[in-house]
């Protein structure tokens, strides 16, 4: 009698499983409906769909190194954020150059993250571009968008890294490294931008070695009005400039050449993006 009984329960579980089957569909997955909210549908509209970018602000650990103490993004801080990458990064390169460059040198993932990068030296990692595939920017909590200081600070990086991914698809003239050879130092944080000018340094950074040096050129070529790049070279004193004026050709050709970008009219429109946006 017992055994009977559990045939008879088997059967009856057997029954209910595969009615249950007949509701699966023809996958055999249950569906799941995940619907997009509406930082995801802006995110998706001005990234994804015209350059088949990802905009990553949820946190994931496997994309960030785990020696470090980061923290995600703020929601609320996303979307300004993004707006900003737009105007100022994006688009000043698809007016000034194609469409069709932006989609295929932009990188297809950029990555957000909310605290500050700090390093063991003191120094602070606002922007790593790996490969010419992905950028990761830090401290996104901590941009106040109406302060042009801190906007110039994060988009100087941005540009800073984008213009990695540029030289490392295509090189720059080997005549830039030793236009200043004895000034790259492992230890550039020792200095200060206003020490790093007089010897051809647009920053202290630019000393820790050629490729720094080439894309801090370009990114403040690019965020820094004529009148600020003019009180910079007046900074830097007679030497310093005339090492910065230097590079500064060797940049704007290299840039002509083999990207067809004009650095100064690329400077006036994200310049241009900028002050609509204080305003």
């Amino acid at each position: 009698m017992e055994k009977y009984i559990v045939i008879l329960l088997f059967i009856s579980v057997s029954f209910i499983s595969c009615n249950k089957e007949e509701d699966l569909g023809e996958s055999g997955l249950l569906p799941i409906n995940v619907e997009k909210s509406a930082l995801d549908e802006y995110l998706e509209d001005t990234f994804s769909d015209p350059y088949n970018m990802i905009i990553d602000y949820k946190w994931a650990g496997n994309e960030v190194n785990i020696n470090k103490t980061l923290l995600p993004v703020q929601l609320e801080k996303v979307a300004p954020f993004c707006d900003l990458l737009h105007k100022l990064w994006i688009e000043p390169y698809e007016l000034h150059v194609s469409g069709e460059f932006v989609k295929k040198y932009i990188p297809k993932q950029v990555v957000l993250v909310g605290s500050h990068n700090l390093n063991s030296d003191g120094t602070n990692t606002y922007g790593i571009a790996e490969a010419g595939r992905k950028i990761t920017l830090f401290s996104i909590n901590h941009v106040d968008i109406k302060s042009k200081k801190v906007v110039l600070a994060e988009f100087s990086t941005l540009h800073h890294e984008f213009a990695h991914i540029l030289h490392q698809t295509k090189n720059y003239d080997p005549s830039y490294k030793i236009i200043t050879p004895d000034g790259y130092t492992s230890t550039w944080y020792d200095s200060s931008n206003k020490d790093a000018r007089a010897k051809g340094f647009v920053t202290a950074y630019a000393m820790e070695n050629p490729d720094e040096d080439f894309v801090e050129m370009i990114a403040h070529l690019i965020i820094l009005t004529p009148s600020e790049w003019t009180d910079m070279l007046s900074e830097a004193g007679t030497d310093g400039a005339i090492l910065i004026q230097l590079k500064e050709q060797k940049v704007a050709q290299y840039l002509s050449q083999k990207w067809n970008i004009n650095i100064y009219e690329l400077r006036d429109l994200v310049q241009q993006r900028l002050n609509e946006i204080l305003e």
